[in-house]
């Protein structure tokens, strides 16, 4: 079988997928935004194929694991932020990667992307730290910038590596007053 046409497989396997097992959480997602079942279904769709086409997911990954994240996703009262890196690293990089999928999934959640954290501290790198270190060296790196009461948070970051990051963010928000954070994740290292 080609490479096209196992892509074209995998899509129409997650398609299925997704249609059996979020059906009612698209009703209802569909009923409290006010947006037709269709259009809930093609953005769900459309997001699934891009992690697909960027092999961020494999059909492989158990879809009804998805469908709790979805309902939160699209409930009005979730928005999309992301963790920051410090701003001497964006402008070393020229881009912030959490940043950059979080526009993502906005697109595909016609919502915005709110950054409600600023990173206080540069911190070092997490990847060359053991566990304990990586706590450490993230304490406190975060402070919490929003001028309204947030509810639920869907919080996007591209790697977790002991988790010790995105656990530091959504602390702080959660501290703040945010009820739910929801991390969500490209990779995990191993």
């Amino acid at each position: 079988m080609s490479k096209k046409n196992e892509k074209e497989e995998l899509k129409k396997k997650t398609r299925k997928e997704l249609h059996t097992t979020t059906h009612k959480k698209i009703q209802y997602i569909s009923s409290k935004n006010r947006i037709s079942q269709r259009e809930v279904y093609k953005l769900i769709t459309e997001f699934f194929e891009e992690l697909l086409e960027y092999g961020f997911l494999s059909v492989d990954s158990n879809v009804k694991k998805f469908s709790r994240f979805f309902h939160f996703l699209f409930n009005e009262e979730t928005v999309i932020s992301y963790v920051p890196i410090h701003r001497d690293k964006e402008l070393k990089r020229g881009f912030d990667s959490a940043k950059e999928i979080a526009k993502k999934i906005a697109r595909a959640t016609k919502k915005e992307v709110v950054c409600y954290l600023k990173r206080n501290v540069n911190t070092k790198s997490q990847k060359d730290l053991k566990k304990r270190e990586r706590i450490l060296n993230i304490e406190n790196a975060f402070s919490f910038v929003a001028q309204k009461e947030i509810k639920n948070v869907v919080l996007v970051n591209d790697f977790w590596e002991s988790g010790s990051t995105a656990k530091e963010a959504a602390r702080v928000l959660k501290k703040n007053g945010v009820k739910r954070v929801w991390v969500f994740v490209l990779a995990k290292t191993p």
